[in-house]
């Protein structure tokens, strides 16, 4: 007990004092007793005590050192031989009475030793509340009125009626008129001063009773004071006595729900209750100060840390863990450990996560700062809570400077008498204080970690021992345990609870380990032959861990796996069929199938039809043997109100707001979970059934447990489960690999890849019918160029393959032709088109032609822009339209069909589309869309084609150089550019012929060639150049026996003279018929000169144009319409207009160079 306020038993002032206390109540002689600091800087610091002699101060050699630093080192002597205390004291002052004594600035009791009871927590009922009487200020009362003042007698008036009386006993001789006057002075004289008399009585009695009542008021001040004051004393108690409450369990603890004001020392004040009230001196007044929400309490100086603990302890004693917490800022130090282990302490520093759950904490958050910079910011965490929450800040600082300048209040930690707590004396309250478990914490008296291996399996993690459990537990029995409450272990029976369940849980809540522990626990009861799973993780692929190599998983998708949970989703719904069609026979049994996701929301987003497939599947599932476990972080718009209906299990781990608590299990419980325990479930098992547990977690190495259920499956000899979906195509597909016979060929099934087909879990050949065309669409780099490929190396030795592409980079050696190459277009279209018409080839009748025609809407819009491009895209239609009757197939490519015409697409059966990954193919299979992978394409040797190309290929250029000597007929002087064939000379016929061409175009090459073709056919004849004009005359040419050929080189530049004769030549005489002209000139000479000689030669309607004037002047000759080549200029190549016929273009031979071939 405290001293009595206005009492001091102290004796202080000798050198040294002797004190004998004689204890009020009996102590036995044989039981301990300990020393307990009450208040001070040391508050909470236990010391035992033994008989005989003990010295106290604050060095550490004394035998009680209490670290208060008004304490001399060795300040006194304690004698203790109960029930008698000594004490003497050393060099300090000493107050002791009853069973207390202060020493500096620390009080101290003795009591008995409070024996510490080992063992798990138990759990503190609080009684109900005790209502204090309350205490009203004291009434004064009302005091009676003051006694009227006697008035002072008339003096005027009785002067008067002397007088008057005087003067009528006189006047009248009447003495009886006088004698009344002085009567009736003298009466009114006495009447005044009997009054006087009466009146100091009454006043007298009025001031008795006066001092009486004020007397009574200051007393009832007094007491009031001292009501007050115990009131104080008992809400604020000493940090000593929180000690036995915390140690006891008494009624005291946790005996607030709100936190207000906290005492931080003891002062004594002399204070009134009112202004004439009489000053009362009254001692031990608690000092408090106000963490009430919003405020920021400053605490610097040497013992800011002391004061803060002592703070904190004395908060965890009076307020229990489910009305407060204590959030450190940020990571405390090891100066801090002695609080860390208090229940109200959450092991978490402050985020992010706290400002989005602002809303949902109900209880107050006390942040502690031990460095003000993290609160500096108006943004920071620690400030947006403290606007919008439940929430005070304490700040711990060194020197003042060190607080912030937004401190509501500021404690300096070094005045005297505020307590203080070292790191023992909280060590002591919070040991004892970890006794006690608060039942108004949600999961109250549960375990914070329960180990799957001890829970589950009684510690025996053994091959043997889990064997021996598939085959004593019940058969078909679903039941997985999966954690415990406060009475007992929990356990889910998906037969009679299920047969669904949803997990809710926000980051860090434990979801993804509970998922791991239902999953080992449902594989430690049940063998592979009768449990199957499908993992679905869209966390990254590692919320399952080791659990996926379980000989009971069947598949496992992750959201690294693009696009296979559409495949998922499918092959479920064919894995339901499945069992409907097997299950029809009820003497069968299907292994049971948990499919398990994990992030649904995540799952939702990427594959949206999923949430509606889940219906179906839980819906469907019930009666399949397939249970559904999905898991989320929010319930939201994922976990819909059909899904919800079908998950009559529904465990809720810590979530983000109280609503989707209530959405989930009912109630606001999961939103209240701490951070501090992942693992912490609420689960709903019915309407009124929810049941709030630890959920057990695997302890050691998942890893090495998996390996011991796998080494159980291998002892039992199970069955490899049947999988409810075959693994996609692997994106390499080989064909060597795939088809038994690589080297046989058939072209209405044409094997290139292979097509999946989960709707029917079955995978099966790509084949295409090449008796027919085939349309193949994709993007850019889709892979159509290499489909091509792969197409060409596997029939290439069964047909003719021509290769049309767009590249530029066309291998003449595989039979690849150039877009832009026209001249090998129009051959390989004129090739096509003569084996339509008439079959007239150069091949075999029989032999096939396949065309590879690539990106062909690029083809399109490429010849649409002239009037020969529009002549070879008709050519085109036509082979494609007409060419499967007369074994000519095209395999076309494009980005898309919607630019082929309708007239040609309607004519193509086979169409296909590649997928964006290289290989992927999607295509129409009995009226459904199905995807296949392609064989993968290796590019071969092309010295394998060489000698093919070589001499089958009737698609080449025509050569810029052709050799006189490669010429086989006689009388030819070259070759037709569409056919190769050899031009001759008509031998029956004069050659009258105009050779119209620039300069360099290759006239004289044209001249020197036809020149010899000409004397191949007139061994006998003779050439007559302009050289030979001047040696003979007209006349002597006309007579000639032989044939004569006269040629002209440029007629422009041609001689006067030899102009002349020419002239002369014409004019003289018809030519013979055996007279052959043959001559050289340009076209603007021919258009100029009407009336020259030359016009005789050209009316002849015949003539070779070289270069331009093929295009330009061919209607020199009568040609008026000509149609663009798509030959290149070249020298000596140009028009042979025949007759006023146009021949073709026509390349002529040239003597002057060696033998090449026509390339």
């Amino acid at each position: 007990m405290s001293p009595s306020p206005l009492t001091s038993l102290a004796v202080v002032g000798q050198l040294a004092v002797r004190v004998a206390v004689r204890a009020r109540s009996q102590m036995a002689g044989m039981e301990s007793h300990e020393l307990v600091v009450m208040s001070g800087p040391d508050s909470g610091a236990v010391h035992g005590l033994h008989l005989g002699r003990q010295s106290l101060g604050r060095s550490q050699a004394s035998g009680i050192c209490i670290a208060d630093p008004m304490i001399e080192a060795h300040h006194a002597i304690i004698s203790w031989d109960p029930p008698e205390l000594q004490v003497s004291r050393l060099g300090g002052d000493v107050q002791a009475w009853d069973k207390s004594l202060r020493v500096g600035n620390s009080l101290c009791d003795i009591r008995l030793t409070v024996a510490i009871v080992e063992g798990p927590p138990r759990i503190f009922h609080r009684p109900p509340p005790i209502a204090e009487a309350e205490i009203h200020p004291p009434h004064r009362g009302t005091a009676t009125t003051a006694p009227s003042p006697v008035r002072t007698p008339p003096l005027s008036a009785v002067t008067t009626g002397l007088v008057i009386g005087v003067l009528l006993a006189v006047l009248t001789k009447q003495m009886l008129f006088g004698l009344f006057a002085v009567v009736t002075a003298v009466v009114a004289g006495l009447t005044w001063v009997f009054s006087l008399g009466a009146h100091h009585r009454a006043m007298k009695r009025w001031q008795k009773a006066t001092d009486d009542l004020q007397q009574r008021f200051n007393e009832e001040c007094r007491k009031f004071l001292y009501m007050g004051l115990r009131q104080q004393q008992r809400r604020h108690r000493l940090l000593g006595d929180l000690l036995g409450v915390a140690q006891t369990g008494s009624a005291e603890l946790w005996e607030y729900k709100k936190i207000d004001e906290v005492c931080i020392g003891r002062t004594s004040r002399t204070m009134r209750v009112t202004t004439d009230s009489t000053p009362v001196e009254i001692h031990d007044v608690p000092i408090t100060t106000t963490l009430r929400a919003g405020e920021i309490v400053g605490i610097f100086g040497a013992a800011a840390q002391r004061l803060a603990v002592a703070i904190i302890i004395r908060l965890a004693v009076e307020v229990g863990p489910s009305d407060w917490e204590l959030i450190p800022v940020d990571p405390l130090s090891n100066e801090w450990g002695m609080i860390s282990s208090l229940a109200h302490v959450r092991k978490t520093p402050l985020d992010k996560q706290d400002v989005d759950h602002v809303g949902v904490v109900s209880k107050h958050r006390i942040l502690l700062v031990t460095n003000a910079a993290v609160i500096a910011s108006r943004t920071c965490i620690a400030r947006r809570i403290l606007a919008s929450g439940e929430t005070s800040i304490l700040v711990v600082a060194g020197e003042r400077a060190g607080l912030p300048n937004i401190c509501t209040e500021i404690i300096d930690a070094d005045v005297r008498n505020l307590d203080g707590m070292t790191a023992r004396g909280a060590a002591n309250v919070s040991r004892a204080l970890g006794s006690w478990i608060d039942p108004d914490c949600d999961g109250s008296g549960l375990l914070e970690k329960i180990e799957f291996e001890t829970l589950l399996c009684n510690g025996q993690v053994t091959a043997v021992a889990i064997s021996g459990r598939w085959k004593d537990c019940e058969a078909r029995s679903m039941i997985a345990v999966i954690g415990a409450s406060s009475d007992g272990t929990i356990a889910i029976d998906f037969d009679s609870d299920g047969p669904h369940a949803v997990v809710v849980g926000t980051t860090g809540s434990g979801k993804s380990e509970f998922l791991r522990t239902l999953i080992l626990a449902l594989a430690v009861r049940s063998s592979p032959s009768e449990l199957n799973f499908v993992l679905i993780d869209y966390k990254g692929g590692a919320a399952f861990d080791a659990c996926t190599h379980l000989p009971h998983v069947v598949g496992v998708i992750t959201d690294l796996d693009i696009g296979l949970a559409e495949r998922v989703l499918t092959s479920l719904e064919a894995e339901l069929r499945y069992r409907e069609r097997e299950l029809r026979d009820f003497d069968k049994t299907l292994p049971r199938l948990f499919v398990i996701v994990d992030e649904l929301a995540a799952l939702a987003v990427d594959v949206p039809e999923f949430i509606g497939s889940l219906v179906s599947i839980a819906q469907r599932g019930r009666s399949l043997g397939v249970h559904l476990i999905v898991a989320t972080q929010r319930p939201g718009s994922v976990l819909s109100a059909d899904v919800l209906a079908n998950a009559n299990i529904r465990v809720a781990l810590r979530v983000q707001s109280v609503h989707d608590s209530h959405e989930i299990v009912g109630s606001g419980v999961a939103a209240h979970f701490t951070r501090d325990v992942p693992g912490r479930a609420a689960m709903r098992l019915g309407p009124n059934d929810v049941y709030i547990f630890q959920t057990a977690m695997i302890a050691g190495n998942i890893a090495d447990i998996v390996e011991v259920i796998a080494e159980a499956s291998e002892l039992t000899k199970s069955e490899k489960p049947r999988r409810p979906w075959l693994d996609p195509l692997p994106a390499v597909l080989m064909r060597a690999n795939v088809c038994e016979n690589t080297d046989e060929l058939n072209f209405s099934h044409l094997h290139i890849g292979m097509l999946d087909d989960p709707s029917y879990q079955r995978q099966f050949n790509l084949t295409l019918d090449l008796n027919q065309h085939v349309l193949v669409t994709g993007n850019s780099r889709s892979g159509k160029s290499s489909l091509l490929r792969l197409i060409r190396e596997i029939i290439e030795t069964s047909a003719m393959v021509y290769t049309i592409v767009g590249t530029g980079n066309s291998d003449h050696l595989k039979n690849e032709i150039d877009l832009a190459d026209r001249e090998l277009v129009q051959r390989l279209l004129d090739h096509c088109l003569s084996k339509i018409v008439d079959g007239e080839s150069n091949q075999s009748s029989s032999t096939r032609i396949v065309l590879l025609i690539d990106d062909i809407d690029v083809w399109r819009n490429h010849f649409l822009e002239d009037r020969l491009g529009l002549s070879l895209w008709a050519m085109m239609q036509r082979v494609i339209i007409e060419g499967p009757a007369h074994g000519i197939t095209c395999v076309l490519t494009m980005a898309s069909g919607q630019s082929l015409p309708a007239i040609l697409s309607s004519r193509i059966r086979q169409k296909w589309q590649l997928d964006s990954h290289p290989g992927g193919v999607i295509g129409e299979y009995e009226g459904r869309l199905l995807r296949g992978q392609l064989f993968f394409h290796a590019d071969v040797d092309v010295s394998r084609h060489t000698s093919r190309s070589q001499t089958s290929s009737v698609v080449r250029h025509l050569g810029s150089r052709i050799a006189t000597a490669e010429l086989r007929q006689c009388g030819a002087w070259g070759v037709f550019a569409k056919d190769f064939e050899e031009v001759c000379l008509r031998p029956s016929a004069d050659l009258a012929m105009c050779v119209v061409g620039h300069v360099g175009s290759g006239r004289t090459t044209v001249l020197e060639s036809i020149m010899r073709a000409w004397q191949a056919q007139h061994a006998d004849g003779r050439v007559l150049s302009v050289s030979d004009f001047s040696e003979m005359t007209v006349e002597q040419v006309c007579v000639m026996s032989v044939t004569v050929l006269l040629v002209v080189d440029d007629v422009e530049s041609l001689s006067s003279l030899s102009d002349e004769w020419m002239q002369q030549f014409f004019m003289h005489q018809r030519p013979k018929k055996d007279i052959s002209l043959l001559i050289a000139v340009p076209p603007v000479f021919l258009r100029s000169r009407g009336e020259h000689w030359v016009q005789q030669v050209r009316r002849s309607r015949t003539g070779f144009l070289l270069g331009e004037c093929a295009e330009h002047d061919a209607d020199l000759f009568g040609v008026y319409s000509t149609s663009p080549s798509v030959y290149q200029q070249g020298i000596g190549r140009g028009l042979l207009v025949q007759d006023g016929v146009s021949q073709g273009i026509v390349q002529a031979a040239s003597s002057v160079m060696l033998p090449l071939s026509i390339v």
